[in-house]
């Protein structure tokens, strides 16, 4: 059996995750182990006792006002043909955050990359397959390209549909 100590990302207290918040701050704490999945829109709704002062955090991302998670999931970042950072990526209303490592419960600023929607220019199948790796592109409005891998077509697939459709509600 293996111990895995967890701490809230809001004060560094124990946390225990059969709870939904810390016990000593009282941050609402979301987390989930699965590969990827998609949130309702009444993910947030469904935690008890919501007290707008507490902070609420889905896979160690602090939400800021009116922001709603749609899907995370453990993806890679492509460094070179044989390389990759993994971790898990977040797509909420307003942001797309990849953290390096699945270092979601740690102190010190963990996020790898961070990008608001509105910054986002494009997104789309890369043109390249390496090691059975299937990749695709985000390219911000500055022209800074960036490759994910997904594990399978169809996880890259709804990971560009969830995107591309968050965009196109931001600028809505």
């Amino acid at each position: 059996m293996k111990t895995i100590s967890l701490n809230c990302p809001n004060c560094g207290a124990n946390y225990d995750p059969a709870n939904q918040n810390c016990a000593y701050c009282g941050s609402y704490i979301i987390i989930s182990n699965k590969e990827e999945e998609n949130y309702t829109p009444d993910v947030l709704s469904s935690l008890e006792n919501v007290q707008e002062s507490k902070p609420i955090y889905i896979q160690g991302v602090c939400m800021q006002a009116n922001e709603i998670p749609i899907r995370n999931g453990t993806l890679g970042k492509y460094k070179n043909a044989l390389l990759n950072d993994v971790g898990r990526m977040l797509l909420t209303s307003k942001r797309l955050i990849f953290n390096q490592n699945n270092k979601i419960f740690k102190q010190s600023d963990e996020i790898t990359l961070e990008f608001l929607l509105s910054d986002i220019n494009s997104i789309r199948p890369a043109h390249r397959v390496t090691m059975r790796k299937i990749y695709f592109d985000i390219v911000t409005q500055k022209g800074e390209k960036y490759s994910f891998n997904a594990p399978t077509h169809k996880s890259q697939q709804v990971w560009i549909e969830k995107i591309t459709a968050a965009i196109q509600e931001v600028r809505s």
